[in-house]
């Protein structure tokens, strides 16, 4: 008699991390195709055009940060937490009135006087033309961010994947690339809103399977209530978000010129391609935070936190040293030679990546434990920091000074994010593995730089910034080796959840 053969092995990542992984690799599309249309229309636009596009850009997260991602939020949260589908509905419905009035409202104001608010936000009345692109688009932001929490918020997030990659990193490749010549950046920004408002379809597909559930006024207006009490309250967090991003390039004409406000976008741009490496997380963990709290499991969060807190140190760090050696191949390869001003500002920014990784990373964790608007808080104080340093340094040391005022901004957001966790849920601390992290860095650092000294006598930037990622590449892999034989406990996790498991066919 034959042994029975054993059950097979296949891999089989938990869940979540099945999650974290497929938001992972959109989150990666999502940074390349923002890297490949920040070159192209930096190179193609030349840098007085793209300032006013990088303009456009910061006005668009200014707005959206206030009268969209605070809504989505809650709607993303009260969909998470609630199971009868006909609620979900009545949800979807309340949030979709809360995320698309205020917008249309903005719009309307806009198209009210389109050459005063031209010359106060893009410098020109002659950019009214941009201003109303960058209106619709906003209105097509908030449309995007409905869809999102419906599937995010009812865990379907391959679905929620689906839509970032064709509204945040298809669709707007297939704009930039035939027209980042044109100098035409008001049918770059209008046609890139058009692409976003393909979202409003499933928008009045779900609109009107409520109309026929017969869901009436009583209804929405209840539901639309509990998402303002949880939503409103974290409004000016998101307006004091989007001043803090747009401070230093709105003032930068004032203090410099308008060539320095595409400067500082452009090094924003860096940190916020640096925060796609914890974003997956942070865009699963809404729901799944607000599912663990509702079951109170209290140790588990605590453990969980302590892990995030300690890998994004790691990866801020890792992130931080190639990105300040490797900085003026960067500028130079993707944004033009015209570029190279950018990076000394790029390099004082760099000093907030792992404090800005920490608050990108953690904040959904807040809004899934608390109900009241702590991150809102911390952005005041975060924004007012920020201001005061702009005024106090830009008038004296120019666009430099903002980028200093920047990064001070982020790091305040970073720390204040950290010691409200540390605070609420009082983690033990002995997984952090700084010291680990730090020494390792420095190693990493001082490849890099001899590796840097090596090459770039020798190799034009482009196959010199090649040979250097490769290598960073590389490093990475070995430097989670030795966390792993060093046992740091976040790389351990990960590494229990993507083991294979048995196969019971």
């Amino acid at each position: 008699m034959t042994a029975a053969a054993p059950p097979a092995r296949t891999f089989r990542p938990s869940p979540f991390l099945r999650d974290v992984i497929s938001s992972g690799l959109t989150a990666v599309g999502t940074m390349l195709s923002l890297v490949a249309v920040t070159g192209w229309l930096a190179s193609g636009l030349g840098p007085s055009r793209f300032a006013v596009y990088a303009l456009s850009r910061r006005l668009l997260s200014a707005v959206t940060s206030f009268s969209t991602v605070p809504m989505g939020v809650a709607l993303t949260r009260a969909l998470a937490i609630e199971t009868r589908e006909r609620e979900r509905l009545v949800y979807l419905v309340a949030g979709t009135i809360f995320v698309l009035v205020p917008n249309f409202v903005l719009f309307g104001i806009a198209l009210a006087a389109p050459g005063l608010w031209s010359r106060l936000l893009l410098t020109d009345a002659g950019n009214a033309p941009v201003l109303i692109g960058t209106m619709l688009l906003i209105v097509a932001m908030a449309a995007f961010t409905v869809v999102l929490a419906r599937y995010r918020g009812t865990d379907r997030i391959g679905r929620a994947n689906l839509w970032q990659l064709w509204a945040l990193a298809l669709g707007p490749v297939a704009v930039a690339w035939p027209l980042a010549r044109s100098g035409r950046v008001d049918v770059i920004v209008l046609l890139t809103g058009l692409v976003l408002l393909t979202s409003a379809v499933p928008v009045c597909r779900w609109l009107l399977r409520a109309t026929a559930a017969r869901i009436g006024w009583a209804e929405i207006r209840g539901r639309l209530n509990e998402l303002m009490r949880y939503g409103v309250p974290r409004v000016p967090g998101g307006l004091a978000f989007g001043s803090l991003m747009a401070i230093g390039p709105f003032l930068a004409p004032y203090f410099g010129s308008l060539r320095e406000a595409g400067f500082l976008v452009a090094g924003q741009s860096i940190l916020r391609i640096a925060e796609g490496a914890t974003s997956a997380f942070s865009l699963v963990a809404l729901p799944k935070v607000a599912a663990l709290r509702a079951r109170q499991q209290h140790d588990f969060l605590r453990d969980r936190v302590e892990d995030m807190i300690s890998m994004v140190l790691h990866l801020g760090l890792f992130g931080t040293v190639q990105l300040l050696v490797w900085s003026d191949e960067i500028a130079t390869v993707w944004l033009g030679p015209a570029y190279g001003e950018a990076v000394p500002l790029i390099r004082i920014l760099m000093a907030g990546v792992v404090p800005y990784l920490g608050y990108a990373m953690l904040r959904t964790t807040i809004d899934g434990l608390e109900e009241k608007a702590v991150n809102t808080h911390n952005m005041y104080a975060a924004c007012a920091t920020t201001l005061v340093l702009s005024l106090a340094l830009g008038a004296g040391f120019g666009a430099p000074g903002l980028a200093v005022a920047g990064a001070a901004g982020f790091i305040v957001l970073g720390l204040l994010t950290i010691r409200h966790l540390w605070m609420m849920l009082r983690p033990v601390g002995q997984h952090l593995a700084v010291r680990h992290a730090l020494w390792l860095n420095l190693l990493l650092a001082a490849a890099a730089l001899g590796l840097h000294r090596l090459l770039v006598p020798r190799f034009p930037s482009r196959e010199a910034l090649g040979i250097g990622l490769g290598a960073a590449g590389v490093g990475f892999a070995a430097y989670l080796v030795v966390l792993r034989r060093l046992r740091v406990r976040w790389v351990s996790e990960i590494e229990q959840r993507l083991r294979p498991r048995e196969s019971t066919r």
